[in-house]
C-alpha cells in the first residue's frame, strides 16, 4: 500500500505515457503529409480526430487545418504541464534523486514536443 505522505514512483510512468500520446497524435496528423484530410466530430468524450487519405485538399483549407491542429496540440501540452504533480515539476532547487531525474526526463520530453510541433510551421527563407 502506498503511504499517503509519499508520492508514487508509478506516477512518472502515467504522466510520460500521456505525453507520448500527444506525440503520437502529432506524428499522425501534423507531420507534413500532403494527402491527409482531417475530420472532426464530437462524441460523448473529447473531440475525436481521424484521418482520411484524400489527394485533393485546397491549400487554404490545409493551412487553416494545420494551424487549428497546432493550437489544439499546444493546448493539450499546456493541460499536460498543468496536470504534472508538484514532485515532478521542474525545480532547480530539488535535490538530486529519483524525482529530480524523472522531472528532467518529463520536461525534456515536453520541450522536445514544443519544438517538434512548431518546427513544422517554420518558413525557411529559401
Amino acid at each position: 500500500m502506498q503511504p499517503s505522505d509519499r508520492p508514487s514512483h508509478v506516477t512518472y510512468f502515467v504522466i510520460i505515457v500521456k505525453l507520448r500520446q500527444i506525440l503520437a497524435f502529432a506524428m499522425r496528423t501534423i507531420v507534413r503529409d500532403q494527402t491527409a484530410h482531417f475530420h472532426c466530430h464530437q462524441s460523448d468524450g473529447p473531440l475525436q480526430y481521424s484521418i482520411n487519405h484524400a489527394k485533393s485538399l485546397p491549400q487554404h483549407v490545409r493551412q487553416h487545418w494545420e494551424l487549428m491542429m497546432l493550437a489544439e496540440m499546444d493546448a493539450s501540452l499546456t493541460r499536460w504541464g498543468q496536470s504534472v504533480p508538484h514532485h515532478l515539476r521542474w525545480d532547480t532547487k530539488q535535490p538530486d534523486g529519483i524525482w529530480s531525474r524523472q522531472s528532467i526526463s518529463l520536461w525534456c520530453g515536453y520541450n522536445y514536443m514544443k519544438i517538434f510541433l512548431h518546427a513544422q510551421f517554420i518558413q525557411l527563407p529559401y
